[in-house]
């Protein structure tokens, strides 16, 4: 799949989960994981497609020999390539870590709080 369409993935689902729960879903709880499970799918898709884009232009940068070694700095910092696999994340996506940690317990308290837990 092309980026374009992990992104209208990644806000379709982003959509559903902010509707209603459709009646296929026995609950909410099943909903609410269902829908995270697809959605971080989506978004693993899209960072792939990312990932593999900032590659190919910064490979062709070194190929033509125009990476100086601040574009070389960045890269590393904001694009790089996981050498183990707990070594996941980047400085850059721990602030989109964050927020969603955020906004998952902001999402989890109005939940309870609207079931009278």
């Amino acid at each position: 799949m092309t980026k374009m369409m992990h992104q209208l993935l990644l806000v379709s689902g982003l959509q559903i989960f902010t509707g209603k729960v459709p009646a296929a879903y026995a609950n909410q709880k099943e909903f609410f994981f269902t829908s995270i499970q697809n959605i971080s799918e989506s978004l693993i898709d899209l960072k792939k497609e990312t990932l593999k884009d900032a590659c190919e232009r910064f490979g062709k940068k070194l190929d033509e020999g125009k990476a100086t070694d601040m574009a070389i700095a960045e890269y590393c910092c904001l694009y790089r390539i996981p050498l183990k696999e707990e070594d996941t994340l980047t400085p850059f996506s721990l602030l989109h870590v964050d927020v969603v940690i955020t906004a998952s317990y902001r999402l989890l308290s109005n939940v309870r709080r609207a079931m009278g837990a």
